[in-house]
């Protein structure tokens, strides 16, 4: 697209569109549209490229939940063709104020690398940029933003690279909070790559969980190794053990002393403030993380496994058990 106008019609009648170059000495074919705005009459969008979603007033909408998940594209500018800049990409979802939305983009294809990454702009139900985030990922996900809606409405999301020559697919997705309507984890318990998106876990022996840092896929555009957030319920003065154990080779990490440079098994409280950290095991014992804590209060507390180091993955196994 080499140019474009938004205009909101003051009064009813004819409107007149004029056309012309800048140079007196060149020719050339065009096309031209009008689209209505994207809740208005007449709308619509391409069903398999959702194009075009140049702008604001053509986002395309989305529906929130895991299985809304869809795959869309940067186009390749055509070199036949007068364009401007890198497309771009705008969506819209309805949101419940006071609900927490953790927004992904994630199977970024490599052949978008350049400059910061693909950036993943927010906007509230006044057009407001709310929040702006680029390369901040884990595993798959390039980039997220998390926000809770300071009011009911639709809200925009903007899919953007940091370079003017790249194309390539992507997906995106809409997810509620673990405790809100809608939420939902696929078979290896993801994406909970986030502390709003933590997977719940039961107390008790019986109840370990098998699962996984997944292995980043090499033909994605990633930042970091998997992290992984779960949830479990706490009651003051209880005392509490969450264990790692099982864990393979190729996930183990360990570099005495520093913990930015190794695997990590981290808890927190209900604000999420740090309660406590293991970075140093046995790596010949079963149990190869381990804390023990006790409830300050009553409430929900999370476990976060991760490795710093970018090239970890593989199987383990986390427990959570009152000892008192």
């Amino acid at each position: 697209m080499a140019h474009s106008i938004s205009h909101t019609a003051t009064m009813t009648g004819r409107y007149v569109i004029q056309i012309y170059p800048n140079s007196t000495s060149v020719t050339g074919n065009y096309y031209v549209r009008i689209l209505p705005k994207f809740n208005e009459p007449g709308a619509k969008w391409d069903p398999t490229t959702m194009e075009p979603n140049n702008s604001i007033y053509n986002a395309y909408q989305i529906g929130i939940g895991l299985n809304n998940s869809f795959t869309s594209a940067i186009q390749w500018r055509n070199p036949e063709y007068y364009t401007s800049s890198v497309d771009q990409d705008w969506y819209r979802f309805y949101a419940s104020a006071g609900r927490t939305y953790t927004i992904q983009l994630y199977n970024v294809a490599n052949i978008l690398a350049g400059g910061d990454g693909v950036y993943l702009t927010v906007f509230d139900p006044l057009m407001d940029q709310i929040d702006n985030k680029v390369a901040n990922g884990n595993g798959n996900i390039h980039s997220y933003s998390v926000i809770t809606a300071g009011q009911s409405g639709w809200y925009y999301l903007r899919v953007k690279p940091d370079s003017t020559t790249v194309a390539g697919s992507y997906r995106l997705r809409i997810l509620p909070k673990y405790n809100e309507p809608g939420a939902a984890w696929d078979s290896s318990l993801e994406s909970n790559d986030h502390w709003t998106n933590a997977y719940p876990i039961n107390l008790g022996v019986g109840n370990a969980l098998p699962t996984s840092s997944y292995l980043r896929d090499p033909s994605f555009y990633t930042i970091r190794a998997d992290t992984d957030y779960f949830h479990f319920p706490v009651v003051q003065g209880g005392v509490y053990l969450v264990e790692i154990l099982n864990v393979a080779d190729t996930l183990k990490d360990e570099n005495w002393g520093y913990c930015n440079s190794s695997f990590n098994l981290i808890v927190y409280d209900p604000n999420m403030n740090e309660v406590a950290k293991d970075c140093v095991g046995d790596i010949e014992a079963t149990v190869y993380r381990s804390i023990t804590f006790t409830a300050g209060a009553t409430g929900t507390h999370y476990a976060r496994i991760l490795s710093t180091d970018q090239s970890k993955y593989g199987n383990y196994t986390i427990r959570v058990t009152r000892t008192n």
